[in-house]
């Protein structure tokens, strides 16, 4: 009683309180589930969130083409988008390792990211549209940068 009264929920009667805790222990089982399979899938990226992320924009963007009945980006299949994008991400890594101001420099950045998604893509064989390309590029440059931008402010 005293949580829901302090997020201004307030239950008149037992049975209303019943069924408020029930739907809040749903809500809450299914937030715990949702952060299960966000740590597994993070876990298959090393545990880079980044990539996690951008598999998850993927997938979510699959299920719309699904739905059009449109080809899917790199694939319909979890595993080869998995191995698509860890192919990327070792690669863009090892970019920004090597030179790690190439991340003051966004438009420089995206143009390596792409051409890094491109040569990976066709390195396994991936066939892919300009489009596929750019979104896949879009959201990994926009991880990037966001983490860059965090973690080093601008003065």
């Amino acid at each position: 009683m005293q949580r829901f009264k302090e997020f201004g929920f307030t239950a008149d009667t037992v049975h209303e309180f019943t069924e408020r805790s029930k739907a809040l222990d749903e809500v809450l089982k299914k937030l715990a589930e949702l952060q299960k399979r966000n740590k597994a899938l993070m876990r298959k990226y090393d545990g880079d969130p980044k990539f996690a992320r951008v598999h998850k924009r993927i997938r979510e963007e699959n299920a719309q083409r699904k739905a059009k009945g449109t080809a899917p980006i790199i694939s319909g299949y979890e595993e080869e988008i998995l191995e698509a994008l860890k192919s990327i991400k070792f690669d863009i890594d090892q970019k920004v390792f090597d030179r790690n101001d190439i991340l003051k420099k966004d438009a420089y950045f995206e143009q390596t990211v792409m051409s890094q998604i491109k040569q990976g893509m066709d390195t396994l064989g991936i066939k892919g549209t300009r489009e596929d390309r750019v979104f896949i590029q879009s959201r990994i440059s926009s991880q990037y940068l966001s983490q860059y931008n965090a973690t080093y402010p601008s003065a």
